[in-house]
């Protein structure tokens, strides 16, 4: 491989574009919404990846999919509404 000056010039705009500038959105929405819904919504990130890549990419979308992601929508509702105890 002999990189070209296309392939860095590439490269370097994947590690902007990709990496610092996308770190630097993601820490203004968390300013902006608080640190409880951000992580909220980065455990739904992945399943937003992967029901895109079923209906666009014909990828297999199966049983233990289905299970894994109500698996997951059962924790971010358990988080979202339960565990809050009162002080004594």
């Amino acid at each position: 491989y002999a990189p070209t000056l296309t392939a860095l010039g590439g490269v370097a705009f994947i590690s902007l574009v990709g990496n610092v500038l996308a770190y630097n959105a993601y820490m203004a929405g968390v300013r902006l919404i608080g640190s409880q819904k951000a992580i909220l919504y980065g455990y739904a990130e992945p399943v937003t990846a992967a029901a895109v890549s079923a209906v666009f990419l014909d990828s297999s979308f199966g049983i233990f999919e289905f299970f894994g992601f109500a698996a997951v929508f059962a924790m971010l509702a358990v988080l979202s509404f339960g565990g809050k105890t009162k002080p004594a």
